[in-house]
């Protein structure tokens, strides 16, 4: 399964591409258009109304879907911030093991 994301500034929208091809035949996603409907007497903090999802996705290529989708994010520029902070955090950390080694390995001899 093959995700491709094109943007398009002038019109401030995202083309996502979604496709897989199987015994040199190929497959394209049908066409779908996420439409915002409002949600009539709505109160915070109680659960929502019986909504339909926009969009289901079939356990068999869930995870293949998720992992293109990831991908063309990433492609896109599209970083996760929690993973980022979670590696910078790792650095530091290693840097500082790094640091504690080098003072016990160069270690002035008094």
């Amino acid at each position: 399964m093959k995700i491709h994301i094109e943007n398009d500034p002038l019109r401030d929208e995202y083309a996502i591409h979604l496709f897989e091809k199987h015994n040199k035949v190929l497959y394209v996603a049908e066409p779908q258009e996420i439409k915002m409907l409002e949600v009539k007497n709505y109160k915070p903090f109680t659960s929502l109304p019986n909504l339909k999802p926009f969009l289901k996705v079939s356990g068999c290529v869930a995870m293949e879907f998720f992992a293109g989708f990831a991908k063309a994010l990433a492609e896109m520029g599209y970083r996760n911030t929690d993973n980022e902070e979670e590696i910078k955090s790792i650095l530091k950390a290693t840097e500082f093991h790094l640091e504690d080694m080098r003072k016990l390995v160069f270690k002035k001899e008094e």
